[in-house]
Order: C-alpha cells, then structure tokens, then sequence
C-alpha cells in the first residue's frame, strides 16, 4: 500500500499506536511519518499499514459472519 493510501485510510487513534510501536511520541510519529529522511520512517509505515490492513481484514471478516448468521 502507498504511503498516500494509508494516510486516507488512516484514523484516529492510529498515529498514537505507531508511536507506541516505534517507540516514538505523538509529535515525533507524526513528523516521522511525513518525512522519508527521518530514521525510523519505514518502521513508521510498516506498523501504519499494519494497523490498517489489520483493521480492514477485521471488519471484512466481521461483515462475512455475520452475513454467513443472517443466512441460516
């Protein structure tokens, strides 16, 4: 996923996990995220899509259930 996809898909609370994550505060996660030079950039985006690829097969699995629910 591109950097531009996951800051869309992004949503509050996100950015306060990565910096849980990466070991980073709230301020500084943010920058990092922005910025491709800082250090710790990529662990930034990798944990980021995680958290939001994580949550889209969450909800996708959660939806599936309970339409499998409904049909019986």
């Amino acid at each position: 996923m591109e950097l531009d996809e996951l800051l869309e898909k992004k949503r509050r609370g996100d950015v306060a996990l990565v910096a849980e994550i990466i070991g980073e505060s709230l301020n500084n996660t943010g920058k990092i995220l922005r910025d491709e030079k800082k250090k710790k950039h990529k662990d930034a985006v990798a944990a980021l899509e995680k958290i939001v690829t994580n949550r889209d097969n969450l909800m996708k699995d959660t939806k599936n259930s309970e339409e499998e629910s409904t049909e019986k």
